[in-house]
C-alpha cells in the first residue's frame, strides 16, 4: 500500500472518530424542544408509548431511537480505532490492508445508501467522507515502472 493510500485509510479513520463525536454531541444534546401542539403529541407518544417486548419490559420508539444512536456513535468510533491499529501493526501488509480498506470502503458506502434514504445532510456528509477515503485507500495501483 502507498503511503497516500496509507494516509487515506488514516483519514477515513480520523473522520470516523470525528463523526462519532459529532453525532455523540447531538445525542447528548437531547432532542429539540417542540414549537407547537401536534409536535409535542408526537414527542409525548414517541417518549410514553410503550410496547411489550417479549420477555422484558416495555420500550418506547425513543428507546430504540436513543439504543441504535449510541450504537452509530460506538460503530463509527470503533471502526476508525481499529482500523488506527491495523494500519500501525501491519501498515506495511498490502494484502491485510488492501482488504481491511475495501471491507471498510463496503461498509460506508451502505451506510451512505442508508444515509441518503433516512437521514439528513450532516450524517451522510461524514460517511461520504469517510466511504472516500476508504474507498480511494482500497483501489489496488500498478507500480510505476523505473
Amino acid at each position: 500500500m502507498s503511503k497516500s493510500q496509507l494516509t487515506l485509510f488514516k483519514m477515513g479513520c480520523y473522520f470516523a472518530f470525528i463523526t462519532a463525536a459529532l453525532h455523540m454531541f447531538g445525542h447528548l444534546s437531547g432532542p429539540q424542544l417542540p414549537t407547537n401542539d401536534t409536535e409535542r403529541q408526537l414527542l409525548d407518544l414517541m417518549t410514553n408509548y410503550k410496547y411489550a417486548m417479549p420477555a422484558g419490559p416495555g420500550r418506547s420508539p425513543m428507546d430504540f431511537m436513543n439504543g441504535f444512536s449510541l450504537l452509530f456513535s460506538l460503530m463509527t468510533a470503533l471502526t476508525g480505532g481499529l482500523g488506527l491499529i491495523i494500519a500501525r501493526r501491519a501498515g506495511d501488509d498490502v494484502l491485510l490492508m488492501l482488504g481491511t480498506s475495501r471491507a471498510l470502503a463496503g461498509a460506508y458506502v451502505v451506510s451512505l445508501a442508508i444515509s441518503l434514504t433516512y437521514f439528513f445532510i450532516v450524517p451522510t456528509i461524514c460517511l461520504a467522507a469517510i466511504a472516500t477515503c476508504f474507498a480511494i485507500a482500497s483501489v489496488r495501483f500498478a507500480r510505476a515502472a523505473s
